[in-house]
């Protein structure tokens, strides 16, 4: 089938085989830009299906704001401007496809909100919407007096209601959904739904052969075609359009199936049991009732002991629906089954220490699985030569592994790991998972009345797809270890103590070895979450035992070259400083990573001045760039504010570019600009270019750039690196909310470009300076003893320090110290956390404070009694550690510690 066109339209084509398409990109799913400077999103797939029909090259425009594209196609600057939705306003100046995406709009407030409606101007409520979009034309046209919050984006709109500054959002669904989710604003809910919106190509008011053209390329795509391209990014939420709304049963029909009894396994939870009060929960009964509500359904809750006491009822016919099955061809005999709404895989429990990571480790040996359970037959069929021992409920597994009844045992993985947290905690573990048969869940209805399932399917279609993941992420919060703890398996196969180099290429290999595990995880979120505990233990293992020492040497090497020494010993001094801040730099970097890819990787903003920042981080290479004949050239910066960053990773991201820069360029020049646009009242847009005339790279180099160990051929070679400090400053900008991209061409150059948000600083830091206090310094490790001890004096706190709690306990009772600043980890045994409670319970000495000092990560909450946990530095300069002492032990409103 070909396009057939008119005259006009086909001339347009012919003159325009490259089209410019302007793209507002803060509203995804809909449009955004990568890191490439490529158009995503619905807009982008529909735009690419029509530049292919037409046989069109397209080229995209980024622009900050609606009015600033709208004026470029008006100026004949630009010619499509993506996803636009008509207005009155809009039509005086601009031309319309017509409508290939359909999208409900709806109002979003904080939950709880009651009496909500759009009479008397929304009863004074603050409305926050977007500037310059369809909503914000309409309030101005019909609400003239309505408290509006404008903003520059959907986010920040979004934002604005969960943080208190408005009170309800007006917009489309899809985007707004979508950003709830992304962002975990789960304050929000939607209050009603008003008007479809349309959003639509729009061209310049002069291009009505463009519309022509355009429009007989959607017509050739057709609906359904549009369908599928919106159904790749969000199909639920799209789905939610009147045309596409599931179509649910009369109330008539409905009353006439009456009152349904729905049996559930009181042994299964989280997935169903029964709350202490006696009532329903966990995910079956909460997405059933969900379901139920939303057709009308009349029904009742059931608990049955195990899953084959509610089986056998339902072949008797003593009740309608099972909550959750899985369905099998023997159970399709007697029964239909709506979903699946779950699928993870099962997990095989064992005594704690003891692995069986699959059923075919299991070879002989015996298998509590609870009767009635899906997988009987499989594992009969596929593994003849184990022995099942077979139990009532699927609690019984655990309990009969526990006893010694069975070597180990099978059911849900969430169930196992619920248990395990809560009954088993250190006698059992979940050693492995069943992945090639998952527990896909549904709810089972009796084969004779499919009148019923059919109304139950109606109601779970209602649901959308995005709540029923809400509920599952709310109701199945179980952390999942998978096989032997850290602390064992580092036992045999991490040899930490050896040389730096066995160390880096452990590290290696250990982020190889994520790779590789990740590539096979077919169960998405409880596997996901396993891959990231036992990233999260490696990291805090890694960051105590090798990076805190590391560390300490790196800065006690800084302390030696201070005292006199021969030529020769500060010529070796040197080399091994030099050796070993390279090594943890690297390491640090590795760290980085295995915390983004574990999601452990947290920003702590605070008042900063960005232009001072930028140039304490280009000084150093000065030197480095005068020996390659390149210049670093700083071009003049506009006045910026004090701005809430994270002085850190900032840093970081900058040294990575001014590094690379430098790196590749031979006699020539890099220059570095800043600028900052104020956004909207207390927000700056702010944009970094850092831009060489080195060597550049060839377009398949650029476009893998940002990935994890990615280097151009021969670069490695020639310019040393592993290819992570890129991957790494990605993962930052885009934790932070901002954007990074690249141009580059060979021989030519290349040119990096950060976009970030930020927040003014309502003031400047305090400079760093201790409070006249008497600290004492507990630490096992003499390097760091020294090291930590030396930098508290530089700041004025006098000092003393302890090896052991013992000793500590001798001078607390000297009553001559203010602070209490002990390690963790006192020989490896978590030693810290008992001193600290000793010195409370006996109530030693006149401290003010006591503070935890630890390798690891600041958990989510500061165990008591410590006033603070700090983390120790990851580097010689690092000096946030100092920063927070100062505030926190300079704060007189603590009496004493621990209150």
């Amino acid at each position: 089938m070909s396009i057939r066109l008119s005259a006009p339209a086909r001339e347009w084509v012919r003159r325009h085989a490259e089209v410019v398409v302007g793209v507002v990109p803060e509203w995804p799913p809909i449009d955004g830009i990568d890191e490439l400077g490529a158009q995503t999103g619905v807009s982008a797939d529909v735009l690419a299906r029509v530049a292919q029909v037409l046989g069109l090259r397209t080229r995209v425009v980024r622009f900050d704001d609606f009015q600033e594209a709208i004026a470029a196609v008006a100026a004949g600057r630009v010619d499509i401007l993506s996803s636009t939705a008509r207005t009155p306003e809009r039509e005086k100046t601009l031309s319309f496809t017509q409508s290939y995406l359909v999208m409900p709009v709806v109002y979003i407030g904080r939950r709880g909100l009651a009496d909500f409606s759009e009479t008397g101007e929304f009863g004074g409520l603050r409305i926050a919407v977007e500037r310059g979009y369809p909503t914000h034309e309409w309030l101005l046209r019909e609400h003239p007096r309505a408290r509006v919050v404008v903003v520059d984006d959907t986010l920040a709109a979004l934002r604005a209601v969960a943080e208190g500054r408005a009170d309800v959002y007006r917009g489309a669904l899809t985007p707004a959904h979508y950003l709830i989710e992304r962002e975990l604003l789960a304050n929000l809910e939607v209050l009603s739904t008003g008007l479809n919106a349309t959003t639509a190509l729009s061209f310049a008011s002069a291009s009505q052969d463009a519309c022509a053209a355009l429009d007989a390329a959607l017509d050739w795509i057709g609906a359904a075609g549009l369908r599928t391209v919106a159904g790749r990014w969000q199909p639920e939420y799209l789905a939610l359009t009147p045309e596409l709304r599931p179509v649910l049963p009369s109330h008539g029909a409905v009353a006439a199936l009456g009152e349904v009894r729905v049996l559930f396994d009181a042994s299964f939870g989280p997935i169903s049991a029964v709350a202490d009060d006696g009532t329903p929960t966990g995910l079956a009964p909460a997405l059933f009732k969900r379901a139920a509500d939303a057709i009308g359904l009349h029904y009742r809750l059931i608990p049955r002991p195990s899953f084959e006491d509610a089986q056998a009822d339902l072949i008797q016919g003593k009740a309608e629906v099972i909550l959750a099955a899985v369905r099998t061809l023997e159970r399709e005999r007697s029964a239909v089954f709506v979903g699946p709404y779950y699928s993870e895989p099962a997990a095989i429990v064992s005594l704690r220490g003891v692995a069986w990571p699959s059923l075919g480790a299991l070879a002989g040996h015996r298998l509590a699985i609870d009767a009635g359970h899906y997988l009987i037959p499989y594992i009969s069929r596929a593994y003849p030569s184990l022995r099942l021992v077979i139990v009532r409920t699927a609690s019984g597994v655990l309990d009969a592994v526990e006893a010694g009844e069975a070597d180990a045992g099978i059911t849900n993985v969430e169930v196992a790991a619920a248990h395990v947290e809560r009954e088993f905690a250190g006698r059992l573990q979940v050693s492995g998972l069943v992945e090639d048969n998952p527990s896909e869940l549904s709810f089972m209805v009796r084969a004779d009345r499919p009148e019923l399932a059919q109304a139950i399917r109606a109601g779970f279609d209602a649901v959308p797809v995005n709540d029923r993941r809400m509920l599952a992420n709310t109701l199945l919060r179980t952390t999942v270890r998978v096989g032997m703890s850290w602390r064992d398996a580092a036992w045999v196969l991490v040899p930490l103590a050896g040389a730096m180099l066995g160390l880096l290429t452990g590290g290696l290999l250990y982020a190889r070895r994520l790779r590789r595990a990740q590539a096979h995880l077919q169960a998405e979120r409880d596997q996901a979450r396993a891959a990231a505990d036992a990233r999260e233990e490696f990291i805090a293992e890694l960051a105590h035992d090798v990076r805190t020492p590391l560390a300490a040497l790196a800065s006690g090497l800084r302390l030696l070259a201070r005292a006199t020494l021969s030529r020769d010993a500060i010529d070796i001094l040197g080399s091994l400083t030099s050796s070993a801040e390279r090594t943890l730099a690297l390491l640090n970097r590795l760290l980085d990573m295995a915390r983004l890819e574990s999601g452990h990787f947290e920003l702590h903003r605070k008042s900063t001045d960005l232009e001072s920042l930028l140039r304490a981080c280009v000084a150093p290479f000065g030197p480095l760039a005068s020996e390659r004949g390149t210049r670093i050239v700083i071009e003049p910066i506009g006045p910026l504010p004090l701005l809430l960053l994270d002085p850190p990773r900032t840093q970081q991201v900058i040294n990575n570019l001014i590094s690379n820069a430098v790196k590749f360029t031979e006699r020539g020049t890099v220059s570095v600009r800043l600028t900052g646009k104020k956004a909207s009242s207390g927000v700056w847009k702010l944009r970094l270019e850092v831009e060489d005339t080195g060597i550049g790279m060839e377009a398949e180099h650029v476009r893998s750039l940002f990935e994890r160990y990615s280097q151009a051929p021969g670069t490695q070679e020639r310019y040393g690196g592993v290819g992570l400090g890129m991957a790494i400053s990605a993962q930052i900008v885009r934790n932070a909310g901002g954007l990074i991209d690249v141009r580059s061409e060979p021989g030519k150059g290349t040119v990096f470009t950060v976009r970030i948000l930020a927040e003014e600083a309502a003031e400047a830091s305090e400079p760093l300076g201790a409070p006249a206090l008497s600290i004492l310094l507990v630490d096992d490790d003499p390097v760091c003893r020294i090291v930590s001890s030396e930098q508290l004096r530089a700041i004025g706190f006098d000092v003393e320090t302890a090896p052991d709690c013992d000793t500590a306990l001798r001078e607390l009772g000297t009553d001559r110290y203010d602070v209490l600043v002990t390690d963790m980890s006192i020989n490896s045994d978590g030693e810290g956390l008992k001193l600290a409670k000793l010195v409370t319970d006996l109530g030693l000495g006149r401290l003010r404070k006591i503070v935890a000092l630890s390798g690891q990560d600041r958990p989510a909450s500061v165990p008591a009694p410590f006033d603070l946990w700090l983390t120790k530095p990851s580097h010689p300069g690092d000096r946030d550690w100092l920063q927070e002492l100062v505030a926190c032990v300079g704060d007189s409103g603590k009496s004493g510690p621990g209150s």
